[in-house]
């Protein structure tokens, strides 16, 4: 009988070559099936695994709240002098996200807690003048504003014409709401840019690092605020719900 070299070097008879290329066969479908399945591939590091899960990365901890209360001397302020609860807004004129806060969400919260004389609301000025070339001219033309009572109806305007922020327009706003516009386009000059500054380190030190950035508390009776509850970002409006009436549940009705 003729034989021919195995696969190992042995020579082989035909019946034999033949039962070790079954076996072969037989053996790399075995292989195959184990590669498919998993049962002879390498572990899978945790990271892995939890990436190909869709898990998400750890929330970054939280920032801590304010130790000592926050002053409200010079912010412009809305709302009941009495309220027991304040809404601290820290904002940005050109900032998309503060004018989305100030268009959808600020007229529910100022008609549901503002306006009923639940909450206090105020405003601080945190112009990011590395992306936004015009927050700083605008703030001070709601300061400007101020000085004629109309801080808040020149806030309005500005968030609703948030790409449109140049000089020559927030002189024409001004017009608009019927201001002294010889002593606003004075103010304009930089008579309130120290404000705005003052607002922005302030704001600094308690960590805000983007806008809108916002702080609920209690108004103690020093007219400062202990905030219980810090909110970042344009967030919905049941987030601020949330938070006002929690606070409103400690707080005294009125002081």
């Amino acid at each position: 009988m003729r034989t021919r070299p195995g696969p190992f070097g042995v020579r082989l008879d035909g019946i034999t070559a033949a039962m070790v290329i079954v076996l072969c066969a037989l053996a790399s479908v075995w292989i195959a099936r184990d590669l498919l399945y998993g049962r002879s591939t390498p572990p899978v590091s945790t990271a892995v695994r939890a990436n190909t899960a869709g898990a998400r990365p750890p929330n970054r901890p939280a920032m801590p709240l304010p130790k000592e209360p926050l002053p409200l001397d010079g912010a412009a302020t809305k709302g009941n002098p009495k309220a027991s609860v304040a809404l601290v807004i820290y904002s940005d004129f050109e900032c998309p996200f503060c004018a989305r806060f100030a268009n959808d969400t600020w007229p529910t919260i100022q008609s549901k807690y503002v306006a009923p004389g639940k909450v206090r609301a105020a405003f601080r000025h945190v112009p990011i003048e590395s992306i936004h070339a015009s927050a700083v001219k605008a703030a001070e033309a709601t300061e400007c504003a101020g000085q004629q009572g109309q801080f808040w109806s020149m806030h309005d305007v500005l968030f609703k014409n948030a790409k449109q922020l140049g000089e020559a327009r927030l002189q024409e706003y001004a017009r608009e709401l019927r201001l002294n516009t010889t002593a606003f386009n004075s103010c304009l000059q930089g008579t309130t840019a120290a404000k705005v500054r003052a607002d922005a380190a302030a704001a600094a030190v308690l960590g805000v690092t983007g806008t809108p950035a916002f702080f609920v508390g209690l108004i103690q009776l020093d007219g400062r605020v202990k905030v219980t509850e810090r909110i970042m970002g344009a967030r919905p409006l049941d987030a601020f719900e949330m938070a006002l009436d929690k606070a409103l549940a400690v707080a005294p009705l009125a002081r």
